[in-house]
């Protein structure tokens, strides 16, 4: 990582190693693009890497030196550069090139080119193209530094600066958040501490470097696409309401979210079992999970979905009722001080499940979540406690008979 210039979350204002000429208008497109392209002329050219790399370091000062009060021009120098190298195939005419210049740049490393592209995109809060060009970024790293994919995504996660360096912190702020706004008392925390978990950025990091490859990268883009719209706390919206596209968003995020943590179950059990098929949906997934668990836990597990269906029993539509109203059932009990830990679990399964099926076919208006911080944060870490006891579990093969005690569940 040493030897790339990557952008961070600290803007270089510092000019002077700079080796650009000083009667250089960085504020005159036409002047820069000509400068962009005879530097790259010149590189192509002397088919030198060294070349290139001093050429693109010197870009990489100039443009991280603009990032703040000139992000426009910023953007667009590196734009017009990247766009400049990847599409000379269409120019080598133009610049008396022959094809063997192709070969050149196709071998050339754009690791610090495809991650500081996905910066600017992220700072314009263009998530997609963020996360594309940082894939790009993990693919160039994983080729020219003979390692697996993968490996630089999780290396900027556990950065002290860098593009994801907040994702897992922002777990954790998740968790601190939910105990100050409930009086210091977290039923969360005591579930985690009950499976000897300890909320920390070792744990969490763990957790995000068991995933497989292309389930890593849906999670890092869910995370950062729910932080992009958070709950204002502007006041005209926090009275007026949050606005229906936000909530529409959230939701759908946490959503996404069950999805991956069904894929992720999926994953977990074809390891551990590879002769057995898990093509069920959610629900029939967690039934098999929790009956090589114990088939007790397997039974408590029917025994508080079926209690959600007799509370709405008579009721029209009583599949669509209990995935609504059920959903708020089940995040006030996943509240509650519980003692017993495999009841939180089975609860935040159930919620899982709950909402993952729902949200997969409807929309109710009622339970969208961006207007109600708190219950968005009650689903997340319903989730995240999900996430990290089933990772418990799989890597100790965890005796979680060895929990039990009366159920707390009114059923």
């Amino acid at each position: 990582m040493e030897k790339y210039y990557l952008f961070s979350n600290v803007i270089n204002v510092n000019r002077s190693d700079i080796h650009f000429p000083n009667s250089l208008n960085v504020s005159n497109p036409t002047e820069i693009y000509r400068y962009l392209q005879a530097g790259i002329i010149k590189s192509c050219s002397m088919k030198s890497h060294v070349e290139l790399d001093r050429f693109i370091y010197s870009l990489n000062l100039l443009v991280d030196s603009l990032r703040g009060n000139e992000y426009y021009n910023a953007f667009k120098i590196y734009y017009d550069f990247f766009m400049t190298l990847t599409t000379i195939d269409y120019n080598l005419d133009k610049f008396d090139f022959d094809s063997s210049v192709l070969d050149f740049i196709k071998c050339h490393d754009f690791t610090s080119i495809y991650y500081n592209y996905a910066v600017l995109f992220g700072e314009n809060g263009n998530i997609n193209q963020y996360m594309h060009y940082l894939s790009l970024a993990d693919n160039e790293y994983a080729l020219n530094n003979s390692c697996a994919n993968g490996y630089f995504i999780h290396s900027l996660i556990k950065s002290k600066g860098l593009a994801l360096w907040n994702i897992v912190p922002h777990i954790i702020s998740d968790y601190n958040n939910y105990k100050t706004n409930n009086n210091h008392c977290s039923s969360f925390g005591k579930t985690i501490e009950a499976f000897n978990i300890d909320i920390s950025d070792e744990i969490v990091n763990a957790l995000i470097c068991d995933f497989e490859y292309d389930l890593l990268l849906q999670f890092i883009h869910i995370m950062k696409h729910s932080r992009s719209i958070s709950t204002s706390f502007n006041f005209r919206e926090y009275h007026n309401g949050n606005g229906q596209y936000k909530n529409i968003r959230i939701t759908r995020f946490i959503g996404e979210l069950t999805w991956v943590f069904e894929v992720y179950l999926k994953d977990k059990l074809k390891a551990m079992y590879p002769d057995e098929s898990f093509i069920e949906p959610l629900d029939g997934t967690i039934k098999a999970f929790l009956a090589k668990i114990d088939t007790d836990i397997k039974k408590k597990y029917d025994v508080f979905q079926n209690s959600l269906f007799k509370r709405y029993e008579g009721l029209k539509d009583v599949h669509i009722i209990v995935n609504t109203n059920g959903l708020i059932d089940l995040l006030e009990q996943a509240t509650l001080k519980s003692e017993d830990p495999i009841d939180a679990f089975i609860l935040y399964l159930l919620i899982l499940k709950t909402f993952r099926n729902y949200y997969s076919h409807y929309m109710d208006r009622n339970t969208n979540l961006g207007a109600s911080y708190f219950q968005d944060l009650t689903l997340k870490l319903s989730i995240f406690n999900a996430f990290l006891i089933t990772k418990k579990i799989f890597d100790e093969e965890l005796i979680i008979s060895d929990l039990k005690s009366d159920s707390v569940f009114a059923g």
